[in-house]
């Protein structure tokens, strides 16, 4: 197999589960948490690109302006609480697709 083979089976390799979307106009989307008894919460954040900011200054238990120009980049929201400990999972349809492909093949486009 020479180099270049190389090249064009790593570069299909990293495309394999992409699916490319056309970007849209900005969508503007808010998202707020009340807070729950739980002690301790476990952040996960999966971004792949773009501006993230994080801070305090809010009471609630997440307070999150989100702005996006691709449907699959919507972000989506889930949190649960077991015994006072609690779990908050940030990131966009794309990310978990990502994610699942990278755990299959190594690597993610």
């Amino acid at each position: 197999m020479n180099g270049s083979t190389v090249l064009l089976l790593a570069g299909i390799l990293s495309l394999n589960g992409c699916v490319f979307e056309k970007a849209g106009p900005v969508q503007n989307d808010f998202r707020a948490l009340e807070r729950d008894d739980s002690e301790v919460v476990r952040v996960n954040l999966q971004m792949g690109a773009g501006d993230l900011r994080v801070g305090s200054g809010t009471q609630k238990l997440m307070r999150a302006d989100f702005a996006y120009n691709v449907p699959a980049w919507k972000p989506e929201v889930h949190y649960s609480s077991t015994n006072k400990h609690g779990t908050l999972r940030i990131g966009s349809r794309a990310e978990a697709t990502c994610a699942a492909t990278s755990n299959m093949n190594g690597m993610c486009g």
